[in-house]
Order: C-alpha cells, then structure tokens, then sequence
C-alpha cells in the first residue's frame, strides 16, 4: 500500500456533499491535493477510484479511498488534533436531512426528473423539517450549542439549496431563527474559502495543495 502525501480530494464546487467534506476539511486543517472535476466530463482517474461516479471522494492511498461524504467528514475531524466539534446526533438532525430532506428536495428542485409528484407537496413537507431546525435554534445560536459544530456544516449545505430554488419564499416562511443562522454562516468566512473557484483539474496540472484556509 502506497500512502500519499496529501490525500487527494475529489471535488465539485456546487455540490452539497462535496461542501460539507470542504467544511471538515477546512476544520481540521488537513492539507490535500484538490482535484475540482466537471460532473459533465469527468475524468478517467475520478472515475477509477469511484465506485458510483460521485462526488466528493478522498483518495489515502492506492488502496484506501473514501467513498461517502460523512464519512470523509468524520476522517477529518477524528484526525483533527484538540477537536471541539462533536461526532453525534442524538436527534437524527442528519439522517432526517440525508434521507427524508434530500428527496423531497430532489422532487422539489429537480421536478421534471420524476414521474406523477408534486413539487409543492415537497416543498412543503421540507418545511416541517426546516420548522424543527428553526425550534431548535431558539434555544442556541446554532443547531446544538452556540458555537459552529458537525451538524451545522453538514446540514446547511442542503438548506442552501433548498432555499436557493426560491429564496425570496423561503425568507417568507417566519422562520428567523433558521435565517439568521443560515444568513451567518453564508457571510462567514470559512463559507467563502470553501466556496473559492479554482480551475477544472486536469491529470497535466501540478498539484494544487490546499486546506482551504485563507
């Protein structure tokens, strides 16, 4: 097994799975080579070490490749010396959003993809989950504490989207809580670094090594 140097990351800039592995990435300061790919043209060696064509992957070694999201997200963090930021979700905050949140924002963003829905019943069955995350973040500036922690980065990345299909309904809904937190982390810093633009990764470029900290 070849180690290397930096683990090599896998990424498409818009893509909310691909967000929320930056966001640990930036956490924990790990250093890793950046490879931002088209998800149009993907390139041959992504597609070597991936096992469904997805983003984000991260590549150890030539044997050891991550494969999910969350759980480059917990590599990270567990590698992250002194940690704060706490690996559990004793409310399922995370599984509702990766599971139940996800499809009906599927259906909601993306209606023409799928047969017989309504993507207004979707939309509004996400606002129950957004309603729950709003009663949360009455009692803490953020989902579980009042400092930025796993759930935050993990989640946000999929409200984003869900607000960006109508933002100005979505700013509509009385949920202040949810937009004050949303609005927060958007203005933040480490949104920005994590959101730079950098150049389509081709297999010729040298390496661009980074942990997404300004």
């Amino acid at each position: 097994m070849t180690l290397y140097k930096y683990p090599i990351l896998y990424s498409f800039r818009r893509c909310p799975y691909a967000m929320r592995a930056r966001f640990s990435i930036r956490l924990s300061g790990i250093k890793v080579e950046l490879r931002e790919i088209l998800l149009k043209k993907k390139p041959e060696e992504f597609l070597n070490a991936s096992i469904d064509g997805t983003v984000p992957i991260l590549v150890i070694s030539n044997e050891i490749i991550i494969q999910e999201s969350l759980d480059i997200v917990n590599w990270s963090l567990k590698s992250k010396e002194n940690g704060v930021f706490e690996l559990h979700d004793p409310e399922n905050l995370l599984s509702f959003c990766d599971n139940d949140f996800k499809m009906n924002l599927d259906r909601y963003k993306y209606p023409t993809r799928y047969e017989g829905i309504n993507p207004i019943h979707h939309r509004n069955e996400n606002v129950k989950y957004l309603t729950l995350l709003n009663s949360k973040l009455k009692y803490s500036k953020f989902l579980s504490s009042d400092e930025l922690n796993y759930l935050d980065y993990c989640i946000f990345p999929f409200v984003r989207q869900f607000r960006n299909v109508d933002h100005i309904w979505f700013e509509n809904l009385n949920l202040s809580q949810l937009n004050y937190w949303y609005s927060f982390i958007v203005e933040s810093l480490e949104f920005n670094d994590i959101m730079k633009k950098y150049k389509v990764w081709e297999s010729s470029d040298s390496p661009l090594i980074t942990n997404f900290i300004t």
